[in-house]
């Protein structure tokens, strides 16, 4: 009996080592797989989603964005519209960046004039005129013309404002981030992993983590093995037929919500063959984007069925939608004079849920009318080069990630934005493109879009297939990791039991 009272003692002193009165103690480095891996660090001048996503973690900007897309302070603590041109913003006071130098007003002027003349940020801040000082914690800026996403468009990370000392003194941007968020960047290897240690001098309230690692494990399946194996404690987009059964899981949690993007397949209208509108009207009758979404990836995300527009950044009225009609899309061949047709389709692996899967099942549905299609698979930030060249003939692109219509539809539509990469041009979609941007009635703004949506998909400018969503498999002893609709994450309560 005295050798088991001693070894209940025992017990009971480890437990109280491990975490307290028997409650399971806390690890706080959290491991994450995903697809993509950063590519560089210079939000003014990202390349991918992914660089963004990790930025906002690192370098915040004046105002966030709530799951309602409603504004919320983050380095700015208020704001005004002093008239149609110019936005005034008081600044949070006592914040300083990573390296220790003070954040300011002078910091907002030199990061936001240098994101508008960037070759990305210029479709969020190109109508910025001047970024006015006004004292150290207010700041005015001064727009070129009456553009109403301006304002929304402050919240995206590409506007993180990073540290002018560090810029000063020839910190290469594309390899290192100084902001002041709530983590700092600790390592970076390309193409495997990021490393971010947490800020413990953070204005706001400091993480629970004291370390986030991202592991860049390209292969879905291999990125699923990983999280079984407790190599990872949270991994991004398992395969779509492993979701339910992990619903039903004992030991991991399924995170599924909506997201405001949307995966569809592209054209490329310098190409000679695609140039021809029937040639594009037969190509999109012939996908079957139903038995893609419903069989191909198991229902988890939704049938893009209403219109470019995901629904949380604007229902569309009425809905916009391509039927699967297989007959009409071998007459339209026969119309166009095309009696043999070979075309390539272009697909990242790993970065989207089940792109090179979808890009399989078009391939046979469009051998089903008489076309060859070939696949050809590429790193994104390859893609996104060739996209760039318009080397592509058809492709798969997820494209959002904004809080605002204008970004959406500008960054891809407007025949003089820089990631056109479609070679689309139609002078009526540049005209209610740049007519929209200086509504805000909301009831105007809508019909404007609804009107933009119309023209593109008569135009069959793209096919829509699904419009996304967050998809992530947890530990069950991961509590309180969140994702907004914009993919962005908030680790700020995160923590992990062991």
């Amino acid at each position: 009996m005295k050798r088991i009272a001693a070894a209940v003692v025992l017990l009971m002193l480890a437990l109280a080592v491990a975490g307290g009165s028997g409650h399971a103690a806390a690890r706080s480095e959290l491991r994450i797989a995903v697809g993509s891996m950063v590519e560089t660090f210079d939000p003014h001048n990202y390349r991918s989603v992914f660089d963004l996503l990790v930025d906002n973690l690192i370098a915040d900007t004046l105002i966030g964005v709530d799951n309602e897309m409603k504004p919320v302070p983050r380095l700015a603590t208020s704001w005004q519209l002093v008239n149609e041109t110019t936005w005034r913003f008081q600044l949070r006071q006592g914040v300083r960046f990573h390296d220790g130098t003070p954040f300011d007003a002078q910091a907002v002027k030199v990061n936001l004039e240098r994101a508008a003349a960037a070759l990305k940020g210029v479709r969020f801040y190109g109508e910025l005129r001047e970024a006015r000082v006004v004292n150290a914690g207010t700041i005015d800026l001064v727009l070129k013309r009456p553009f109403a996403p301006f304002f929304l468009n402050l919240a995206f990370p590409v506007g993180g404002i990073i540290s002018p000392a560090a810029l000063a003194r020839g910190v290469d941007p594309t390899r290192s981030l100084v902001g002041t968020g709530p983590f700092k960047l600790a390592e970076w290897v390309p193409n495997e992993r990021v490393v971010l240690d947490r800020n413990e001098t953070y204005w706001g309230k400091a993480p629970k983590l004291s370390r986030v690692i991202f592991r860049r494990i390209r292969d879905e399946s291999t990125r699923h093995l990983a999280l079984l194996g407790r190599e990872v404690d949270v991994s991004v987009d398992p395969p779509a037929h492993q979701v339910k059964g992990l619903r039903q899981s004992l030991l991991f949690d399924i995170l599924l919500e909506p997201q405001a993007r949307i995966l569809w397949l592209g054209f490329n209208f310098k190409d000679p063959v695609l140039k021809d509108k029937r040639v594009r009207q037969a190509i999109a009758h012939a996908i079957d984007r139903r038995t893609i979404v419903s069989r191909v990836l198991d229902a988890v995300p939704r049938d893009a069925d209403a219109g470019i527009l995901p629904p949380e950044l604007m229902p569309t009225i009425p809905p916009q939608r391509f039927e699967y009609n297989p007959a009409r899309s071998r007459e339209l061949l026969a119309q166009a004079g095309v009696s043999s047709l070979s075309v390539s389709i272009m697909t990242p692996q790993g970065v989207w849920l089940g792109d090179k899967a979808i890009a399989e099942v078009v391939q046979s549905q469009l051998a089903r009318v008489g076309v060859n299609a070939s696949i050809r698979v590429l790193e994104y930030g390859s893609l996104v080069d060739a996209a760039s060249r318009h080397e592509q003939q058809l492709w798969i692109i997820l494209w959002g990630f904004t809080a605002h219509p204008d970004s959406f539809f500008r960054g891809v539509f407007h025949s003089r934005s820089a990631a056109n990469w479609t070679a689309y041009s139609n002078p009526e979609v540049d005209k209610l493109i740049d007519e929209a941007a200086v509504l805000t009635d909301r009831a105007k703004t809508q019909q404007a879009y609804w009107r933009i949506q119309k023209l593109l998909m008569d135009d069959v400018a793209m096919i829509p297939i699904y419009y996304a969503v967050n998809l992530y498999v947890k530990s069950k002893k991961v509590q309180n990791f969140r994702v907004h609709p914009l993919e962005l994450l908030d680790l700020s309560e995160t923590t992990i039991e062991e």
